[in-house]
């Protein structure tokens, strides 16, 4: 498809065509984005393959506020056509639903679930090839009070990942808490029990699917602080079943201990540092589901997160992460990385945003290590009531131990949206 072509396309698809509707006690909305973006290396590998391509994404969303039980829903469509990369067309469907039962004065139960199916087309760094992906993940959470000073939580998780290359992999999950409050000083005492299951179709290096059960118990001991957070560290036990083809020693069985600490709300405190949001938390454990080729060695997780509100109209981040992850391959991901941002609102309706970051990951079996150097900035601009313009910029440049890792890539967006 030519360019004037994907041009008209667009500015077609952003002409109103309906208004947002009452529906029952909800509301319905629709809104349209479309943009035009250049993307320098479309595969995320050391053979460039640059091309221009249009999006159209009409979305439409419900909610519903004012009840017992509240109703979150949205469904879109991105329509992506390529200048002369042809093949690549395709369009990406995506919905999600949240309901919640809103809190009700004197009552005892209070819960949520989620759900939602994502499609997505884009470059995947662990396998540096383009990826088509379908997500359906599911999430259940519930409190029980049981008396003044006690309470029972449960929660449950399901989410399936379908790749057009690479393992598809699917999770199960359950947890079922205890949390007995304001004993020995105020101290909250909560006993936790958790359910794993990971499951994959074996496109890895040896060929194996994974077949991995967990099950975990630990005890946590919390304190809140002044009224405004909470310190807690916790230990327990956890016992993983694989199978025995997922490691070249055969191994079927892991069981250590596990730790965990840290400071859920702002450890700087607010009446000394007023302008400044902070988070951390921190672990130390095997990785949740080991990949193919991991004994199962332990490592430090956590992240720590700072929001300063330097002027009435400038934010400032600054975050650190460490963690691991299963790649699309089947191996487990020992990832760190560092982000700096800037927000700055220009005008009343302009806002500026810039960030940068430096990543490091290193792939256990393989002996693969990767270094990232990410960059972004953005304006975006309210005009007209309804109207939005978005021109955006970012930026990677991987250094990797594997050749075919090596990469620059830029990506420029233009769009503009409309809220009915």
């Amino acid at each position: 498809m030519k360019l004037s072509t994907i041009l008209a396309g667009l500015l077609l698809a952003t002409v109103p065509a309906l208004a947002g509707l009452p529906l029952g006690r909800g509301e319905l909305g629709l809104g349209v984005t479309a943009g035009a973006t250049y993307d320098s290396n479309l595969f995320g590998s050391p053979a460039t393959t640059g091309d221009l391509y249009g999006t159209v994404t009409p979305l439409l969303t419900y909610a519903r506020r004012d009840a017992l039980l509240q109703v979150s829903a949205d469904a879109s469509v991105s329509v992506l056509r390529y200048t002369d990369q042809t093949a690549l067309d395709t369009e990406n469907f995506n919905t999600s639903l949240k309901l919640e039962l809103a809190e009700k004065a004197g009552g005892k139960f209070s819960g949520s679930v989620t759900g939602g199916y994502h499609e997505n087309t884009d470059v995947n760094t662990d396998l540096n090839r383009r990826v088509r992906s379908k997500a359906f993940t599911l999430d259940g959470r519930g409190t029980l009070v049981t008396g003044a000073r006690t309470d029972l939580g449960f929660g449950g998780d399901y989410g399936k990942t379908l790749r057009s290359v690479a393992s598809d992999q699917e999770t199960l999950g359950g947890q079922l808490a205890f949390s007995y409050k304001r004993f020995f000083d105020g101290y909250t005492l909560r006993l936790v029990g958790d359910y794993n299951e990971t499951r994959s179709s074996g496109q890895n290096i040896l060929g194996a699917e994974l077949n991995q059960t967990s099950y975990q118990a630990q005890a946590l001991l919390l304190k809140t602080l002044r009224d405004v957070f909470n310190v807690y560290a916790g230990y327990g036990y956890r016992v993983l079943n694989r199978s025995a083809r997922e490691t070249t020693s055969g191994q079927t069985r892991l069981a250590d201990p596990v730790f965990n600490a840290g400071i859920d709300g702002p450890f700087l405190p607010p009446r000394y540092f007023p302008k400044i949001k902070s988070s951390f938390n921190v672990a130390y454990s095997e990785a949740a589901a080991p990949g193919v080729n991991d004994s199962g060695s332990k490592s430090l997780s956590g992240s720590l997160n700072l929001d300063w509100q330097a002027r009435p109209n400038t934010t400032v981040g600054l975050s650190a992460t460490r963690g691991q992850r299963l790649s699309a391959d089947d191996l487990t991901v020992q990832s760190a990385a560092v982000q700096f941002n800037v927000d700055q609102k220009l005008r009343h309706n302009l806002t500026g945003k810039f960030g940068a970051g430096r990543g490091w990951e290193t792939f256990r079996g393989v002996g693969r290590s990767d270094r990232i150097l990410t960059a972004h900035a953005a304006l975006i601009y309210a005009f007209a009531s309804r109207w939005t313009a978005d021109l955006s910029y970012r930026f990677a440049s991987a250094d990797s131990s594997r050749a075919e890792s090596v990469f620059d890539r830029h990506v420029t967006t233009a769009s503009v949206g409309y809220q009915f």
